[in-house]
């Protein structure tokens, strides 16, 4: 299996954590990619992996401001893959969603269409900035 991601927030991609000793698995930011295919290829391939190995729980935390259109579509790959593991009884999708947007929670929830365990929080997304001393596109791989 593949070393766990880590990819800081950037001006328009999304912090990602994807780690199996702490169990964070999240999306934080905003997801604008120029190539949002090219962007969660890499994210798909090791969830797809992860989902398929014995594991006691996993809470995907997904805290997007804003996705494009095109992102929309690689989150429901994302929720795709947990729909399709052989444990998806023992994952949580946890949706925080910015309480200053009303719609945002109507965005969040068109995903329930995808028969997954939901929970949705309010978020305070006003501190969410990406860090100024890293070059954008930076991809770590931890191993």
């Amino acid at each position: 299996m593949c070393g766990d991601i880590y990819i800081p927030m950037g001006e328009d991609t999304p912090e990602v954590i994807l780690n199996r000793e702490s169990k964070q698995f999240s999306l934080i930011g905003q997801s604008l990619p120029e190539d949002s295919h090219a962007f969660y290829n890499p994210i798909l391939t090791w969830l797809v992996e992860y989902v398929q190995q014995p594991f006691d729980a996993l809470c995907f935390d997904i805290k997007l401001l804003y996705f494009n259109t095109s992102s929309a579509k690689e989150i429901a790959k994302i929720l795709n893959v947990f729909l399709n593991s052989p444990q998806r009884d023992k994952i949580t999708v946890r949706w925080f969603y910015d309480f200053h947007d009303p719609e945002n929670i109507e965005t969040c929830r068109r995903y329930e269409l995808i028969p997954l365990h939901y929970e949705y929080y309010e978020y305070d997304y006003s501190s969410l900035e990406p860090p100024a001393d890293e070059p954008e596109g930076t991809y770590h791989i931890i191993s």
